[in-house]
């Protein structure tokens, strides 16, 4: 297996697979540590993981769900991403069941496994990197808007809490400072909770930059 580093797992993952000419799925990920961001930014440390190419029959799935050329319908791609999810977890080596719930927009998928900690990974890294793929693989087979949650033993509703908390003490600085606040780099429905916490609040939130070092900005409304 070969090494690779990076800022987070899913960086050190796209340097390992840009290295070996590879794609996701074939390729088996080991993650040796995490990294951190430290707090809020504060102490940070590289991921390091290990990738070997994976079995002919993980490489023929991804082979396969990029021939899919037609526009998806939501149920063709809540599907879809339901097995690209299994196959990616089973190439991690996790034993997981995948539990699907979703609403008018928002899809959320459970995964029910023994592995707890693994798929979770160190400040959610290896979650969050899979998050990453998954909105990667609607994108690339053009499905319609969704918005979904990875989730695992209620670990999402937790992390919620926390970055509510966040968008509070963001805000009240900002209004204090009367300068802007930027918020650390976060997946979509990360910013969506902050946007949606600070939406009746006396400031202004503004996604800025471009998938995945995408962030939000907080200003101070001067009305």
């Amino acid at each position: 297996m070969t090494k690779f580093t990076g800022k987070t797992v899913n960086d050190a993952l796209s340097e390992g697979l840009k290295a070996l000419k590879l794609n996701r799925n074939q390729v088996n990920l080991k993650v040796i540590t995490e990294g951190s961001r430290g707090f809020w930014g504060i102490g940070t440390k590289p991921a390091v993981i290990e990738l070997q190419e994976s079995s002919k029959k993980v490489a023929d799935v991804e082979k396969k769900s990029t021939l899919v050329a037609k526009r998806l319908t939501k149920n063709q791609a809540v599907e879809a991403l339901g097995e690209y999810l299994a196959d990616a977890t089973e190439a991690m080596g996790i034993k997981t069941e995948i539990e699907v719930t979703q609403d008018e927009k928002l899809v959320t998928y459970v995964f029910d496994t023994q592995q707890i900690g693994q798929l979770i990974g160190k400040h959610g890294r290896t979650l969050d990197a899979l998050q990453t793929l998954a909105e990667t693989f609607l994108a690339r087979h053009k499905a319609p808007k969704l918005d979904i949650i990875l989730d695992v033993a209620n670990y999402r509703e937790e992390q919620r809490k926390k970055l509510v908390k966040m968008a509070k003490q963001k805000a009240k600085q900002a209004l204090k400072s009367q300068q802007p606040v930027n918020c650390p780099t976060m997946l979509a429905f990360e910013r969506k909770i902050i946007h949606q916490t600070l939406a009746k609040s006396n400031v202004k939130t503004i996604s800025i930059g471009k998938e995945p070092h995408r962030y939000i900005k907080i200003y101070p409304d001067k009305k």
